[in-house]
């Protein structure tokens, strides 16, 4: 695809927006470095497919690694029903990460194997009869990377949003560093943070596991890359 296609197709017009969640403030100490997939709590890597759905892979992800951490089961959700069932979201052109948040405490999400992804959005069919997983809220992390890094460490994997420059489309490996990224910006995308180091930052994407390494890229930390620190949330899970 060309750059403008990739924009159109993959990625979404609208940044993280915060109204609901609960403010997370940083607490005690943050270790130098943690890596969630070292504990076998992360899921393995999903492809969105030509679907601007990277607000429910994130999302879902961050909700998958915090039930492995809090309740010892791992379990894979379905991003189709969140893509179908948020209606206050734009589907494949995109959507806001707390508003799919949002419809997790309220409706739960059910597992991906009774609801499968194919990418294009459709008519709302949650199966009769199957459990639902809710969330017991969300929180916001406004306080920049220091935070986040908190966060990742004391509660595990969380979702946020970058400005996507055309940089990424052709990332293969090392740590990804740009000048300006919204001089290249082809539109936001949402990822999880799976973990980091005192250098860079290790992110779960959703375009499969033959982009970047393995399905991940690892950002340069403590410059705000791609305003990478504008907002950023995750699930409360109550043990």
């Amino acid at each position: 695809m060309t750059y403008e296609e990739f924009g159109k197709v993959m990625l979404m017009d609208k940044p993280y927006r915060s109204k609901e969640g609960i403010a997370f403030q940083h607490s005690g100490t943050t270790p130098d470095s943690i890596d969630w997939r070292t504990q076998k709590v992360v899921s393995h890597i999903k492809n969105q497919g030509q679907c601007g759905s990277c607000w429910a892979f994130a999302t879902t992800a961050a909700l998958e690694s915090q039930i492995a951490i809090h309740h010892k089961e791992y379990k894979l959700f379905s991003e189709q029903q969140l893509l179908d069932c948020v209606t206050d979201n734009y589907g494949c052109t995109g959507g806001y990460l707390d508003t799919a948040y949002r419809y997790m405490g309220y409706y739960g999400q059910v597992l991906e194997n009774q609801y499968g992804y194919v990418a294009v959005k459709g008519n709302c069919a949650v199966p009769n009869g199957v459990n639902h997983t809710k969330i017991d809220g969300f929180y916001d992390i406004v306080g920049g990377e220091d935070d986040i890094a908190n966060f990742v460490a004391s509660n595990g994997p969380v979702s946020f949003s970058i400005m996507c420059p055309q940089e990424m489309m052709h990332y293969k490996s090392g740590v990804f560093d740009v000048p300006d990224c919204k001089k290249t910006m082809l539109g936001w995308h949402a990822l999880a943070i799976v973990g980091y180091t005192d250098d860079y930052w290790i992110i779960k994407n959703s375009w499969g596991a033959k982009w970047g390494e393995k399905g991940y890229i690892r950002f340069r930390r403590g410059v705000a890359l791609c305003e990478m620190d504008s907002g950023a949330g995750g699930p409360i899970i109550k043990k």
